[in-house]
This record gives structure tokens, sequence and C-alpha cells, in this order.
């Protein structure tokens, strides 16, 4: 799958994330996109998938107290999410001028399974 620094990246015309079953995102404070400090999302529309990075990020909790694999503490703080969200507004704007039309020829665009 082709990868992009840019949230608004597309691909045949469709936003990358748009063309997988789920895609990671990277706030990482240089990025386009960028939080106060590191952050990232998951985002998928597969629900069972979103089921298991919820479960994830709890510990692996299936009912309170009860673990059915080891998981973490991924939750991005109010902090980050308030930054993007006001970083949102102007991410149309910020890479507008960045733009540059990418061409994939089939000789170079990656072997897809």
């Amino acid at each position: 799958m082709p990868r992009s620094r840019s949230a608004r990246a597309t691909l045949t015309g469709a936003q990358i994330a748009e063309n997988a079953r789920c895609a990671c995102l990277s706030f990482y404070p240089t990025k386009n996109l960028g939080a106060l400090g590191d952050a990232g999302a998951l985002v998928t529309r597969d629900e069972a998938l979103a089921a298991k990075f919820r479960q994830t990020r709890q510990h692996g909790e299936t009912t309170r107290y009860n673990h059915a694999f080891v998981g973490g503490n991924f939750r991005m703080d109010s902090i980050q999410a308030a930054a993007l969200d006001v970083k949102l507004r102007y991410l149309d704007k910020w890479t507008r001028p960045a733009r540059l039309p990418l061409r994939i020829t089939p000789a170079a665009s990656p072997a897809q399974p």
C-alpha cells in the first residue's frame, strides 16, 4: 500500500485511508497535522477491527477486570485532541501549496496482495 505523510493524500481519486481496511495516522509535531506531542489514531470502517482496537486500548479488557490479552493504555490526552481540533480547520489551507501531482506507473507501483 502506498505511504504518505499527508492526511489529505489521494490515490486514484480517493483518500489513501479509503482504499485500506484500516489506516494509521501519526500526529507527530513535525507533521502537517501535528499535535503538541506524540499522538496518533487508527481509523477503520470494519466494526470487528474497531472493537479489537478499542479492546487493545483498554489493556485487552473484555469485561470489568477480565483481560483476554495484554494491551495498553493508548489514549490521546485532551490537550492533544484540542490542539488537533483547531489545526484540522486549517489543514486544507496548509497542505494545498505543498501538493504536487504524483504519477505511479505500473512498473513503479507497489505489489498488492
